[in-house]
């Protein structure tokens, strides 16, 4: 028998990009979970890549991934015909979870007071970019402005370029997460206490999360952390070429525990010319493996004992010899890794009006007895309108402007 954790957990979610995979979580999970559209739709539906390159109001996978387990309403909160609708539908739900402008839902009647007056257990929780309070507070900004704002993007990148931008909505995603745990947080507290609460998530705090120990270096040592990349700082340290794409191998640093010296036994044995000379006392000497001539003389040595072998071979080899190097995995690698298909990590799921089924990331976790599944494809627009909200459904049906 499945036992979904959030069953009894209602949410009102009026997130789109920034947030939207807050509320999926708890989708995922078993809350019922139900999106609240404007006119137009959510805005990631225009947002691609679009099954089979359709571009249309139900095509975009990205909607897609935001939203399984979803249900969908159509409903015009800037009137006043919505805005009661909401205030009808606070009643009976746990958590709205939204990422207006500051001051927008009060502007409308719909701020936290007034629908906590309604349902003192309600818990809201409000994602912007950089909170509810503060000189920035009104400012707009996307993904790119939030990795940039919060840090992050300062240390992406290699010395010698200008910073680089993660790749995919990191900002967006991290904002998400943290969403996620503060009304998690707030439901354990509620269960507790019974009062509900207001969430203020903002995406610049969210990523300046994400800086490790960056913070701390400048703070003590006044050391601002500089971007790295996958640069070879010393010899037997980076990104190097094989026969197949790219491997990232470690052993520097690492010579106690023998790492360097089993990849040039490894180099040996497999005949590379010249592989004898790495085991000139000299470079068990950290400064000099990160000299110039030194990570040049490795690379060479090295790419010519790689060029012959697949990434796959490189790491399962070097995982029998104790060399630490690993795949950089292109999207078919992570498709078929052995270790991820042995998890049952991915997941398909069959869509209304689409011929094959759409292949997701499944959860990066496993429980013994809680459940987890897809149940539900991402809804389409207003698919849950009359279910929820019948009277307002019909007139719809009869023209009345939303």
């Amino acid at each position: 028998m499945e036992s979904f954790v959030f069953s009894d957990v209602k949410i009102l979610d009026f997130t789109t990009e920034m947030g939207g995979y807050s509320t999926k979580l708890f989708a995922d999970l078993g809350a019922e979970v139900v999106k609240v559209e404007p006119p137009q739709g959510d805005s990631t539906r225009q947002k691609g890549p679009f099954y089979q390159n359709i571009k249309s109001n139900e095509t975009s996978l990205y909607y897609f991934y935001l939203n399984t387990n979803k249900k969908s309403i159509a409903l015009d909160i800037e009137t006043e015909e919505g805005q009661a609708l909401v205030k009808e539908l606070v009643k009976d739900y746990d958590i709205i979870v939204e990422n207006f402008a500051p001051g927008y839902l009060a502007s409308l009647g719909l701020d936290y007071e007034t629908l906590k007056a309604i349902n003192p257990k309600l818990i809201m929780t409000a994602i912007t970019p950089f909170g509810q309070t503060g000189p920035y507070k009104d400012y707009v900004a996307n993904d790119l402005v939030g990795v940039a704002m919060g840090g992050l993007m300062y240390l992406g990148g290699y010395p010698d370029t200008s910073p680089l931008r993660p790749y995919g909505n990191q900002g967006y995603f991290a904002t998400s997460l943290f969403a996620a745990v503060g009304t998690l947080l707030a439901l354990m507290y509620r269960d507790q206490n019974g009062i509900g609460q207001y969430i203020d998530v903002s995406m610049q705090e969210s990523v300046a999360m994400a800086l490790e120990n960056a913070i701390q270096f400048y703070d003590l040592e006044n050391v601002v952390r500089a971007r790295t990349g996958a640069e070879d700082r010393q010899a037997g340290w980076g990104l190097y070429p094989c026969a197949d794409g790219l491997v990232y191998i470690m052993t520097a640093g690492l010579s106690n525990a023998g790492g360097w010296q089993n990849l040039v036994n490894w180099m040996i044995e497999s005949g590379v010319e010249g592989a004898e000379s790495l085991n000139d006392p000299k470079w068990q000497d950290h400064e000099w493996r990160a000299t110039t001539e030194a990570r040049e003389i490795f690379m060479n040595l090295f790419t010519k004992f790689a060029a012959a072998s697949t990434k796959l071979y490189l790491y399962e080899e070097g995982q029998k010899r104790k060399v630490p190097i690993c795949p950089v995995n292109e999207l078919p690698d992570v498709l078929t890794n052995p270790q991820l298909i042995a998890r049952d990590f991915f997941k398909q799921l069959k869509h209304e009006d689409i011929e094959k089924p759409v292949i997701y990331s499944g959860p990066p976790y496993l429980f013994t007895e809680m459940e987890w599944s897809l149940r539900t494809p991402a809804p389409k627009y207003g698919q849950h309108t009359e279910e929820i909200l019948p009277q307002y459904a019909a007139h719809l049906k009869e023209g009345i402007k939303q």
